[in-house]
């Protein structure tokens, strides 16, 4: 299988007089997309040729594909929509009278004023003695008097002064106006002005403030019309409609309107759907004789309609007109197609909406409240099939179920009708079937969903994905494990990079579908989802930043990524208890639990961000807050003030009780969010527990509630209360299953009865409530509770008295101003008072405790009244989740508080920290583990076996590797250079190739030295006998000059680019004189490689003086360079120096042992870092500071160093520092390597490179003879070997610290 990519280009270009233009999109127009999608205003009024070009590209095979796709699109001139200062009706009295006109869609100015012609005239409708006038502006002029001198009439500008004329009381005249403009339909309107009989009345008119355009009214969305607050609106008030179409079958005050007042009318959505105009009228009674009338008057619209039912003017459109083929199949395995007859629209051409609803069982969607007591929005998945503009949609994949697809058919302005088709009953497909096309879909190669997704298409790419999602969750719902499935849905949503809200939508629903059904969700699911999660609520609030999007958009996205939430923490919780249940401490599907559930977290914190940075600004309700909810988990984002010292109580909506109660907000906050900050809370409630693979888990019996103080987009820890935070939570229905008695008994008054029980945890407070009929026996009740032996009034551990005085019960403030109250006949022994220990609950010897308890005293023994009562012993413990360090619940600082009873759990927390010096580490038996069945942890065991067969594995090739570096070590002489006897000539030169990747060459290196006498020939550096100039090598070679080059100036370094790697990084050069021990550098760093740096092979490199040697650069390279692949333990196990003493197999070795000590103190100290509390957070100029790290896990880190430390320096040093034994010479030397030794045979050596000779010879002498080159090849042999020990003895002395036999130590 191929990678191919798939890329879109959109081109529009212009036609006149049939050429086409250039280019005419905008650069801000997105045209690399599925779909162009083109603002208001991008194309002028025209004829354009628009073309999709789409290019599939498959690298490997040099494969591309291109198609092209074209069609005509013509744009018409928008219609002239004028309309005058109070619409169609208006009362003014005599005085100045301003007609306005503006054109009510063209606030852009999209027509220039000198292109607009208005052209006025006026009529009297009421008007006594009417003058006799003709047309135009000099008939309003007879009516209304004449145009004062700042009229503008060409610019939709009249300024009359009626007193001057004067015109008569209570007449009507009529203005009318139609603007035109060249290539425009003209806009006509008109307003009749009404003068009032009262001169002291002032103007009265309408002014619309929603849904606002005459000319075009959008039927389904609410018209409010208004009285605007500069008019006197004072006395009675009336709201009629004059004007109708005759269909119109006339307005519901009750039901159709949805506010009425004397200032407002605000109408329902959908009243208004029969075409044609309307006109509403407000009428005022200030004075009755003279009353004042403004009037709007608007125009409706018809909806599209099917072409064939054009005459008939339907109300509702039947499902008929359109038809999904075929009528029924397989889900995933047949492609349907949605075809429906042409619409017809008077405004010009339609758009069609192909969608349907997915509601597969068992799934439970969020509920989102905002802003406020607000309606909740309802939250549906969506599925959008195809949007454009033909009336049928391409072969599409749908959702197993009965299908009702949706037409949605709307015209440019924003009218529109839709379709309901008749169900389409579509099968699901075999599992088979679903994990063949998620393989294929989501091929991350092939796949068409990263395909599409590389167009920008949201829509279509989330189109067959939902589909698959509603497949997954339709089977996992009939018991079919679909865990595979579920895996590659979750991945491929993983790798999606967002670009919109369609992509946010159709992600979230893949991911709420996916992992509803928690027992089929893997791990892997699990983080994928977590990822894909907060990934999307990163994106909405990128894209809500400023309150950028609709409320509804908002909350509809928030409703599936809050669905999403909620199941991947269930999954993480059952997966958790199913290993708990396994008796598993610590496995891998814990381990990504806990990474799923951290991330998730991490999300809702995104989403606290979205509501209270992004959304809440633009309200000025001070107790505004957001709820989003599901049955299962709960949050409510609130809004604060930081200054507010006033007591808070957090609840949270519907049937849930629990609650957290605060002093004060200024408590919480303190002096951590100043400075205008947003302020705020999330408070959280869930009915299950989602951090369950935290080991101590088990301690966990009730809902878990969380409440986090925001401020902007991070969270202030809360710790250090003076006054403690109550919380209140509902225990789970098993929770007091073993931590609870029950003994339904009676007694005679006066009469003590004793009651057996045992404790069942340790550290926790125990609870007697007492249940009897309080009004027929009003008596004091004493309880006596005793360890080990039966309680008498004189011998006792504890005691109480019943009931609790009124004055002494806890309150908490309630709802709807109430309180609730602690329990009069209930009484609690705190932990720290009862102080149940670990030997108390011992299951093999418990700790008998009797509780006692008398109704009434000895004397009323005698009234022989019998009182029936039920006893309650139970046991509560408070516990908190360390969610950023130990992932523990732990109990310091939480007290269970007096409230508590067998339906909930009552905590008072201030979460103060304890600190320690030592830790003592855990006890080692080893007798005990040697004897303990191994195959009880095969974990533990795999894991060392594991590690020591690697090592094995590791040693054999670390012993190669030594080996070879046997041969690397040294200096070469190069085939057929002769040797200058004089030393003064001779020259030790050292290559040192860089560390970079593919360092090393297989070219062959040439240099020529020059000095300030002579220069060398071209030495050609070669050993046949090893691998030269490897990556990170040192490589010496011995030659030799006809005579002393003097100061080394410069050399000329080359090579000839041969071989597979011919590429080359040289770090420097070091020449050593032999007889003067100068010793010169020549530093480099550079690529020789026509492939990098500057491409070139060939370089001049001067000799480097002291200043460039001790450069900061140049000796940061050197040493970093030395000590990573050194001293550096692990690294230099495979970069190590060939000529170190430090061999591989015993920095392994050395490995083994450092990883091994690691393992051994991590055993002693596990898990001793969670008894500790965390630090608390430092203050510093009004900051807080949360230490990363607690002084009892610092002292752990620094006594695990103490232990393993010392061991392993000691090991390293002896294998270090210890010499090699030593070698009679005649060993030595027949154990040195072959390439130290003569043939007998002479070889001959041949060079590609002309300029290198086969021999050294003096300049300018004649070739020598044969008989002379076997004179100088014998001593060259002698000197190579005198010479290679000479440097090999030089190059190990000093280093040898320690004898010979200090290996064997190190190796024991």
């Amino acid at each position: 299988m191929k990678l191919s990519y798939a890329s879109v280009q959109w081109t529009v270009r212009q036609s006149d007089t049939q050429v086409l233009s250039l280019e005419v999109l905008p650069d801000d127009v997105i045209a690399d997309k599925l779909r162009l999608d083109l603002p208001p205003d991008t194309l002028p009024a025209g004829l354009f040729m628009v073309q999709v070009t789409v290019t599939m590209e498959v690298p490997e095979v040099g494969h591309t594909s291109i198609g092209v796709a074209q069609t005509w699109l013509e744009v018409f001139p928008f219609p002239i929509v004028v309309t005058l200062n109070g619409n169609a009706a208006r009362t003014k009295p005599l005085g100045h009278v301003f007609v306005t006109a503006w054109l009510a869609h063209d606030s852009r100015c999209r027509i220039p004023s000198d292109q607009l012609s208005y052209n006025w005239t006026c009529e009297a409708v009421s008007y006594p003695n009417p003058p006799v006038t003709s047309d135009g502006i000099p008939a309003c002029e007879a009516l209304l008097g004449t145009l004062e001198a700042d009229s503008n009439p060409d610019r939709g500008t009249l300024h009359f002064d009626t007193s001057l004329k004067p015109v008569p009381l209570d007449s009507v005249v009529k203005v009318r106006l139609v603007v035109a403009a060249e290539g425009h339909e003209p806009g006509h309107t008109y307003i009749d002005i009404h003068t009032n009989g009262d001169p002291s009345l002032g103007e009265y008119r309408i002014v619309c403030s929603f849904n606002c355009n005459p000319g075009d009214l959008i039927a389904h969305e609410m018209l409010y019309l208004i009285i605007p607050w500069s008019v006197d609106n004072s006395g009675p008030n009336s709201w009629t409609f004059v004007e109708a179409p005759a269909d119109f079958p006339g307005i519901d005050w009750t039901n159709d309107i949805l506010l009425v007042n004397d200032d407002n009318l605000k109408v329902r959505p959908n009243v208004f759907t029969v075409p044609g105009y309307y006109t509403v009228r407000a009428t005022n009674y200030l004075n009755e004789n003279f009353p004042r009338i403004g009037e709007y008057r608007f125009l409706v619209i018809r909806n599209p309609v099917p072409a064939r039912l054009l005459q008939d003017n339907p109300a509702e459109i039947p499902p008929d007109v359109c038809s999904v083929r075929p009528v029924e199949g397989v889900s995933l395995v047949d492609k349907f197609c949605i075809v429906c007859e042409d619409f017809y629209d008077e405004v010009g051409p339609l758009k069609v909406d192909f969608k349907y609803k997915v509601e597969p069982g068992g799934v439970d969607l969020a509920t989102v409240r905002f802003p406020g007591e607000s309606q909740a929005a309802a939250a549906d998945i969506v599925v959008n099939l195809f949007s454009g503009w033909v009336f049928y949609t391409p072969m599409i994949d749908l959702a197993p179920g009965s299908i009702i697809v949706e037409v949605l058919v709307s015209s440019a302005d924003g009218r529109f009708s839709t379709v309901q088709l008749d169900p389409v009953f579509v099968d699901s497909p075999s599992k088979d079937a679903l994990i063949a096309f998620t393989e294929t879909f989501f091929d991350s190669r092939v796949g068409p969903f990263f395909n599409l997704m590389s167009m920008r298409s949201s829509v279509e790419t989330f189109s067959s994905a939902v589909t698959a999602a509603s497949v997954v969750a339709t089977l996992a719902n009939n018991g079919i494990d679909i865990s595979q499935a579920t895996d590659m849905v979750a991945d491929g949503m993983a790798k999606v990079e967002l670009q919109d809200y369609d992509g946010i939508i159709g992600l979230a629903s893949c991911i709420l579908l996916v992992t509803v059904f928690p027992q089929y969700v893997s791990g892997n699911a699990q983080v994928h989802s977590s990822m894909s999660l907060k990934h999307a609520f990163e994106k909405l609030g990128e894209m809500s930043e400023n309150n950028n999007m609709d409320v509804e958009e908002v909350n509809m996205a928030t409703a599936l990524l809050f669905t999403g939430t909620a199941h991947v923490l269930k999954a993480s919780e059952v997966k958790a208890l199913s290993e708990h249940e396994d008796g598993v401490g610590f496995s891998n599907m814990l381990e990504k639990n806990k990474e799923a559930t951290t991330r998730t977290f991490q999300a809702l914190d995104v989403l606290d961000d979205i509501y209270l940075i992004n959304m809440m600004p633009a309200y000025d309700d001070d107790n505004l807050f957001a709820d989003i909810f599901t049955s299962k988990i709960h949050v409510k984002i609130k809004r604060e003030d930081p200054a507010d010292s006033s007591e808070e109580l957090y609840t949270v909506a519907g049937v849930s009780d629990s609650f957290v109660r605060v002093p004060s907000f200024s408590s919480l906050a303190g002096d951590g969010c100043l400075g205008g900050k947003t302020v705020g809370v999330q408070f959280l409630e869930s009915n299950f527990n989602p951090f369950e693979y935290s080991n101590n888990s088990r301690l966990v019996e009730s809902d878990v509630v969380g409440l986090a103080v925001k401020c902007d987009n991070s969270t202030l820890p809360v710790s250090g209360l003076s006054e403690p935070i109550d919380i209140l939570a509902r225990r789970e229905n098993k929770s007091l299953d073993e931590l609870m008695y029950i003994f339904t008994s009676s007694s005679r008054l006066g009469d003590i009865s004793l009651f057996h029980i045992y404790a069942r945890r340790n550290m926790s407070a125990m609870g007697f409530s007492l249940d009897y009929n309080i009004t027929l026996f009003p008596h004091d009740v004493t309880l006596w509770l005793r360890k080990h032996q039966p309680p008498t009034p004189d011998t006792y551990g504890w005691t109480a008295t019943l009931p609790v005085p009124e004055n002494q019960l806890f309150t908490v403030p309630w709802i709807n101003e109430t309180s609730l109250l602690s329990s009069a006949y209930q009484w609690l022994l705190l932990e720290d008072e009862i102080a149940i220990t670990d030997l108390d609950v011992d299951k093999y010897n418990r700790t008998d405790y009797f509780i006692g308890l008398r109704f009434g005293s000895e004397v009323d023994r005698a009234r022989g009244e019998t009182v029936p009562f039920t006893l309650y012993v139970f046991e509560t413990s408070c516990v908190y989740f360390q969610e950023d360090e130990t992932h523990l619940w732990q109990s310091d600082g939480c007290r269970v508080g007096p409230m508590s009873n067998i339906t909930h759990i009552h905590c008072r927390c201030d979460h103060l920290t304890k600190f320690a010096g030592f830790v003592p580490p855990n006890p080692l038996n080893i007798r005990e583990a040697f004897s303990a069945n191994i195959l009880e942890n095969p974990t533990g065991l795999i894991l060392v076996l594991a590690v020591f067969t690697s090592y094995v594995m590791g040693v054999i090739w670390a012993r190669k590797a030594d080996r070879k570096d046997i041969a690397k070590a040294g200096v070469g002489l190069l085939p057929g250079h002769v040797l200058n006897p004089r030393k003064d000539c001779q020259y030790l030169i050292t290559v040192y190739t860089g560390f970079r990747g593919n360092a090393g060459t297989t070219a062959e290196i040439t240099l020529v030295l020059y000095g300030s006498q002579y220069e060398s020939p071209p030495l050609t550096l070669r050993d046949d006998s090893r691998c030269l100039f490897e990556q990170g090598s040192v490589d010496s070679f011995l030659v030799s000059t006809e005579e002393p080059l003097g100061v080394l100036t410069h050399m000329r370094v080359w090579h000839n680019n041969a071989g597979f790697s011919p590429s080359w990084y040289l770090s420097q050069i070091v020449v050593a004189n032999r007889a003067t021990k100068v010793t010169t550098y020549f530093l480099s760093n550079r690529w020789f490689a026509i492939d990098e740096g500057d491409g070139k092979i060939d370089r001049i490199i001067p000799t480097s003086v002291e200043k460039d040697i001790t450069k900061f650069h140049n000796l940061f390279l050197a040493k970093s360079s030395r000590e990573m692949n050194d001293d550096h333990l692990w690294y230099s196990v495979a970069g190590r120096p060939a000529r170190s003493p430090f061999t591989r197999v015993q920095r392994l070795s050395c490995c083994l042992t450092l990883l091994y000590s690691t393992m051994l103190t991590n055993i002693m100290f596990f898990g001793r870092g969670d008894d500790f509390d965390p630090p608390e957070p430092l203050r510093f100029a009004g900051l807080k500071i949360n230490p990363p790290i607690s002084l009892p896990q610092l002292m752990i880190g620094i006594q695990s160093a103490v232990i393993i430390l010392p061991v392993n320096l000691l090991i390293v040093f002896l294998f270090r520092n210890s010499g090699t034994q030593k070698r009679s010479s005649g060993k030595k030397l027949n154990s040195e390597p072959d390439r130290h030794k003569r043939p007998k045979k002479e070889e001959t050596f041949t060079s590609d490179n002309p300029d290198t000779p086969s021999v050294w010879y003096p300049r300018g002498r004649p070739v020598p003879i044969q008989k002379l080159r076997v004179v100088q090849s014998s001593l060259d042999v002698r000197e190579s070997s005198k010479t290679h020990d000479e440097f090999k003895d030089n190059a190990v002395r000093g280093q040898k610290s320690l004898p010979w036999w200090g290996v064997f130590i190190g190796e024991l």
